[in-house]
Parts: structure tokens; sequence; C-alpha cells
């Protein structure tokens, strides 16, 4: 009962009746007293956790529901997360089944769309990728030879690890396809690899290997190769498993810097029998576009070319 309501019962029995005596007031406050007890001691009782609907236990539960709903949500991200990688390998199926809208892996591909002219076209080797422009070499044996390497003409190519990585150069000149562009197509199947080399006489001469893939920027680009056949001699096979190697990111077995040493980038091991991204007519020995086996350490070379083809084998 309300102090309000205490007073207009007082009121009221004072004015019906002269009956109201000392004994029945007290007994009234006393009870208006005890029920505030009591309402008190009820607060004190949710505040202090006692009661079945305590406040805590309350915050406990919610809580626990609210981090069930959150896996919940993580779960359903990862599964929407699978189906969309799902989407884009069948979005990227359909793509390439449309001639209009092709999306050539490498040379090869762009060669069985209709495209039979050497020159520069985009290639997409992975879904999701942004295209990116190759050389396709045409006119060599069967042709759809996909160029990551090409040398011509006086160019600098001592460049940084950076540079190697991502590619540099005009690819109808001289121009490295790039490290990890290298990885992502020959990690799409299996791959050969074909070294094109022209003396300052106009004498020619290649070196072909059966196997030949690039591994990811973790290995360092490691270099996997083998099979040598050609006309050239093996000046690569020396390098398989061995790490890329630049001016600026040291990855060779030798006590000093390789790349450094001799003014270019290249899977190098203690140091070269090939030096294909060497100093273009350097003739000093090791510095210049090498070819140990055919033209030796002081030759350098007027021009180079590196092309991969798929093959079944």
């Amino acid at each position: 009962m309300e102090l309000k309501d205490l007073t207009l019962v007082l009121a009221i029995l004072c004015v019906t009746t002269d009956a109201i005596d000392h004994y029945t007031v007290v007994n009234i406050h006393n009870g208006y007293n005890k029920r505030k007890a009591i309402e008190k001691d009820y607060t004190t009782t949710i505040i202090q956790g006692n009661h079945p609907f305590d406040l805590i236990g309350n915050l406990t539960s919610n809580l626990d529901a609210y981090e069930t709903r959150f896996e919940n949500l993580v779960d359903k991200l990862e599964n929407v997360t699978v189906k969309l990688d799902i989407c884009e390998a069948k979005l990227d199926q359909i793509l390439r089944s449309i001639d209009g809208n092709a999306r050539p892996r490498d040379c090869n591909e762009v060669q069985n769309l209709g495209y039979t002219r050497t020159g520069v076209y985009t290639i997409y080797p992975k879904p999701g990728v942004k295209g990116f422009q190759v050389r396709c070499d045409m006119d060599t044996t069967t042709g759809g030879w996909t160029v990551i390497q090409r040398r011509v003409s006086p160019s600098n190519f001592f460049r940084t690890w950076d540079e190697y990585k991502s590619g540099f150069g005009d690819a109808n000149e001289n121009y490295w396809l790039g490290n990890q562009a290298i990885h992502m197509i020959t990690f799409q199947g299996k791959y050969k690899l074909r070294v094109d080399l022209t003396s300052f006489e106009n004498e020619t001469a290649y070196a072909e290997y059966g196997s030949f893939s690039v591994g990811d920027s973790k290995s360092n680009y490691t270099l996997v190769v083998g099979g040598y056949t050609g006309n050239a001699g093996d000046s690569l096979s020396e390098l398989n498993h061995r790490m890329f190697s630049t001016k600026d990111r040291d990855n060779d077995k030798w006590a000093n810097n390789c790349a450094q040493s001799f003014t270019g980038a290249w899977w190098y091991k203690d140091c070269h029998l090939s030096n294909l991204n060497g100093d273009y007519g350097n003739k000093n020995f090791g510095k210049g576009i090498n070819w140990y086996t055919w033209k030796g350490h002081y030759t350098s070379l007027k021009i180079t070319e590196m092309k991969i083809l798929p093959t079944n084998e």
C-alpha cells in the first residue's frame, strides 16, 4: 500500500466512524511497513541473482544464444564461399565454350580458337584472375607456343625481384612474362620448354625439355626441368630444383650473389651454364646472354626465346 493510499484510508475511517482506536491505527501502520520490507527484499533478491528470474543467468543465456547464432553465420558464410568458387569455375567453363568470349589459358588454346598468326594475345590461366598479354609463337614447329622470355636487341634485364615477379618489357620486343604468370600457366597442366638461340653470326640452335614448371612465390619460383633434346647442348638441367635469384634476392648456392656478379637474374646454382637474362652484348666471362654448351661463357647471344607448350606426356 502506498503512503497516499494509507492516508486516504485513515481519513475515511476518521470521518465515518468514531469506533477506530489507537490499536487499529498501529496495526494498519505495521502492516504497511511489513509489505514495504517484503518488496525491498524481493528487489534485493533479484539483483543478487538468487531469484529464479536472476538477471545474470538471463544475460549468460542470451550470450550463449548469440554465440551460437554467430557460429551458424560463420558456417553459412563458408558454405557461400565454397558455392561462389564452384560458380566461378562453372562460369569460366561457360565463357571458354563461347567462341565470341573465349578465355584461352595459353597460346595453344588461342591457336585452337583459330588464331594462327604470331603476335600478342590475352590469356586467362586461372579462374577469377584478370587476363594478361603474352606473345604467341604460331610458327615454330606446330605453333601454339607461349613465349615467356624474349631478347632481340639491347635491353635492361638486370632487374629486381619484384620486377621479375610481375614481369616487364614489351611482348613485341624484349620481355620477361613474369614469374607469377609463368607459375600460373605451368601449374595448370604439363608443359614442355623450348629455347631458341641465335648468335650475332645468325647461327641458330635450340634446346627442348620434355618437362618444365615454375613453383609459386613461397618456393622462390623453383625451377623443375628435365628431358633434354636438341642441338644446342644442355645448359639448363643442372639447375633443376634451383630457386630464382635476382640482384636483390640471393637464392643461389654460391658464397656471393650470382645475379649481382653476372649481371642477370636466373635459377643460379654456383653459378651458371646458362644466363639468358644477362647483359645484352657483354662479352666478359659469364656476364652476357650465355648458353655455355653452345657458345661458351664469353659469347653473348643476339636473340633468345623461351617458350612453353602443353604436353600430354
